[in-house]
């Protein structure tokens, strides 16, 4: 076998072989791969990684993501170098690496390989994550910011960082978080829902393309782990952990508390066709 790291253009050719096999290792494989993908810093414990692939104890995850890599690497002719203390392979360092960091509860963490991230990119197994940093999202429309009169850039500025007439019009309109009803409007967050950086100037202020939502279902909708219907009833994504969504308040008996307008079902089409994790 070949001692070279494989590459993203490998993983893919791989990837794309397995991914026409339907067994339960197989299926669970990538389930496991788009939780790690979608996780923050792409890191995981080896219990996280149970939970998303609906495994209850984390050694049979461990034991699950071992072998799918041990295919991966059948397939792409490599073997890790990296051994444990009986010297047998490290088959899961093909798809994730082990600095030493753990979590809060003491956990370690497996950070995800950058080639892997690259390869299910490029199979549209996951959205691209670009992170939120307003600050960052409006220096990079700063050539089409810079195209507008100085009254519209600002009003779209002030709209990316949550405040000015793009608040306002969704207070008003909502009156609360438009799922929770919650009534502290200092604890509540105005979210695009066509993502900011996506829109033109008229999108970012319309109140079409708004929620008033509290911070975790702000994180979760941006992130695409919820969606609503056209009739208001959520969605939720399946890369959405049960126990994650009961540690958030989630539950799919949520729904927007008014029926979308033809203009909201307009945005909310597009969130779903676009942020949505499937």
């Amino acid at each position: 076998m070949t001692m070279n790291r494989p590459s993203a253009h490998n993983f893919k050719l791989a990837l794309d072989q397995l991914f026409l096999i339907k067994t339960d290792q197989v299926t669970n494989g990538f389930r496991m791969l788009r939780a790690h993908y979608n996780a923050e810093r792409q890191a995981l414990s080896a219990e996280e990684l149970a939970t998303a692939a609906g495994m209850k104890k984390y050694i049979a995850a461990n034991t699950h993501y071992g072998k799918f890599a041990r295919q991966i690497c059948g397939l792409l002719g490599y073997e890790p170098p990296e051994a444990d203390k009986n010297n047998d392979t490290r088959w899961t360092y093909v798809l994730a690496t082990y600095p030493g960091d753990r979590n809060a509860t003491g956990d370690h963490l497996w950070f995800l390989r950058a080639e892997v991230a690259q390869a299910l990119e490029e199979m549209g197994l996951v959205r691209k994550r670009i992170a939120d940093n307003p600050m960052g999202d409006i220096e990079a429309k700063r050539p089409y910011l810079n195209t507008l009169s100085e009254k519209d850039r600002a009003a779209m500025i002030r709209a990316r960082l949550g405040q000015g007439e793009f608040r306002d019009k969704l207070v008003r309109f909502w009156g609360g978080c438009a799922v929770t009803g919650c009534t502290t409007l200092q604890l509540l967050v105005a979210s695009h829902v066509k993502p900011w950086r996506d829109c033109d100037a008229s999108e970012t202020r319309d109140l079409s393309n708004g929620l008033l939502l509290t911070p975790n279902l702000d994180k979760a909708f941006d992130f695409g782990y919820i969606s609503f219907q056209d009739t208001g009833e959520i969605i939720l994504s399946p890369m959405l952990a049960t126990q994650s969504a009961t540690d958030l308040g989630v539950s799919a008996t949520m729904k927007l508390q008014k029926t979308l307008l033809v203009e909201q079902q307009h945005f909310m089409q597009y969130h779903r066709s676009n942020i949505l994790l499937r």
